[in-house]
This record gives C-alpha cells, sequence and structure tokens, in this order.
C-alpha cells in the first residue's frame, strides 16, 4: 500500500482512504474554527475517537489503484479496457478478428496500477 500526505480536502472526499499506522482511519469532521490546532482534526482509529491536525503524525492518504483489464496475445500484444466486460467484448469483436488468434490464458487479466505513477514516463529500454 502506497500513501502521500494529504490536504483536508482530499480528508473530506468519501472515498479517501486514511491510515495512521498502517491501520485504517475513518474521517469524522474538519472544524477549523477551534482556537487550538491539534483539535481541529476529528477521527476515528480502532474504535476509539481522536483529536490532530491536519499534519498529523503518522497519517496519510492511501493511494488509489486504478484496475484495468488486459487481453494478452502471443507476440508481445496486449490491449487494455477498463471494464472486464469490455476486455471480453473487444476480444469477442474487433480484436479476435484483428489479432486472428485467441488470448492467452483465454481471458483478460486484472491488474491494479498506482495512479501517481501511472503517468511517469517510461524510460525502459524494451530491445
Amino acid at each position: 500500500m502506497k500513501t502521500k500526505p494529504f490536504t483536508i480536502e482530499e480528508a473530506m472526499q468519501p472515498d479517501a482512504e486514511i491510515v495512521h499506522n498502517g491501520k485504517p482511519v475513518k474521517f469524522i469532521a474538519y472544524v477549523p474554527e477551534v482556537k487550538k490546532e491539534w483539535q481541529r482534526l476529528l477521527l476515528l482509529i480502532d474504535g476509539e475517537v481522536f483529536f490532530t491536525h491536519i499534519n498529523g503524525k503518522n497519517l496519510s492518504l492511501v493511494i488509489p489503484k486504478r484496475k484495468v483489464w488486459v487481453n494478452l496475445y502471443p507476440g508481445n500484444d496486449a490491449v487494455h479496457f477498463q471494464t472486464e466486460y469490455t476486455a471480453n467484448l473487444a476480444h469477442q469483436g474487433y480484436a479476435k478478428e484483428s489479432y486472428g488468434r485467441e488470448r492467452i490464458g483465454g481471458k483478460p487479466f486484472l491488474i491494479e496500477i498506482d495512479e501517481e505513477e501511472e503517468d511517469k514516463e517510461d524510460t525502459s529500454n524494451h530491445d
């Protein structure tokens, strides 16, 4: 599980996954009007309520993973899709006709990609 520091806006997102020393944390509330900065963020950790500040020690946001379905074909060919359904549909249609051969494994494979890494430039040598 990869994590990163976060902003309060990210923490307040319904799908945000926050951890404290690797344990899941439930965001309860952020109250910027509280005078003591360390009491502005209210969290639930292991069934107990904690106050902290947004830069609290050991708090981090889990980097979401993007899921893609990949059809693998002989000859180092691969095509990815957003859903298993579209991967199967594509193979039955244009992909099977274009490649003229069966998929390796006879099915699409699920791959999870760290969102932060997907935009990095590929500098590997494929030769």
